[in-house]
């Protein structure tokens, strides 16, 4: 492989760290702006309505458009380390859940759009842990990437709790006693995120060693 499109893998992995800081930097703001906005008790997606929810709304929107620069990265580096089907997979739950981000950015949370919204969310939720689940399973036998393998599992398992959790204590009848949805919700973003930014680090190094490889034999 040439020296020129393996640097490429270095920008496009970086949008798997810019965009997940950007868009919890940017929910955060919102958050603490926002008046009688309550983080433990509201959905993240509260903050994409009103006159200033077009804020969340584009975080959101970059955010997708990261993500997708993510799987191109993703796909591309781990040829030869790990399956063409466990990429083509992998790549494709990931690319959902990118698509879910700029789909949920268009339809919010607002009445009209609410349904679209909710449906979407749920299925790039489902779509990103199955992804991760598969990179896991995928990268148990591959020796330098065994402590991401552990990892990806731990992350898989723990979001997919995390979202049963999320999804009970929003239920009306909960979510009057048990005010905890909005931090669920958050423990599962930033934990997905997170994961994505570790594994875009990751990328990043290997990029650059492989860069720096072929750059000595040439």
């Amino acid at each position: 492989m040439s020296t020129t499109p393996q640097r490429l893998l270095i920008p496009l992995a970086s949008l798997g760290v810019v965009g997940p800081i950007l868009f919890v930097g940017d929910v955060l703001i919102a958050g603490a702006l926002r008046p009688h906005y309550s983080a433990l008790d509201q959905a993240i997606s509260a903050l994409g309505t009103g006159p200033d929810g077009w804020q969340e709304d584009v975080a959101a929107f970059i955010l997708g458009l990261c993500l997708l620069g993510f799987v191109v990265a993703f796909s591309w580096s781990m040829m030869g380390v790990i399956g063409r089907a466990t990429i083509a997979w992998s790549a494709t739950a990931f690319t959902v859940f990118s698509l879910v981000w700029i789909t949920v950015s268009l339809f919010t949370s607002a009445p009209p759009t609410r349904r679209v919204h909710t449906i979407a969310s749920l299925v790039g939720e489902i779509a990103v842990i199955a992804g991760i689940a598969i990179v896991g399973f995928g990268l148990r036998k591959t020796a330098n990437w065994k402590a991401e393998a552990r990892i990806s599992l731990i992350v898989a398992a723990l979001s997919l709790v995390v979202l049963i959790l999320t999804f009970a204590t929003s239920q009306p009848k909960v979510a009057e006693s048990v005010h905890l949805g909005g931090l669920f919700e958050r423990i599962l973003v930033v934990v997905v995120l997170a994961w994505f930014t570790y594994i875009s680090v990751r990328l990043i190094q290997r990029a650059r060693s492989t860069t720096a490889a072929l750059s000595t034999i040439e």
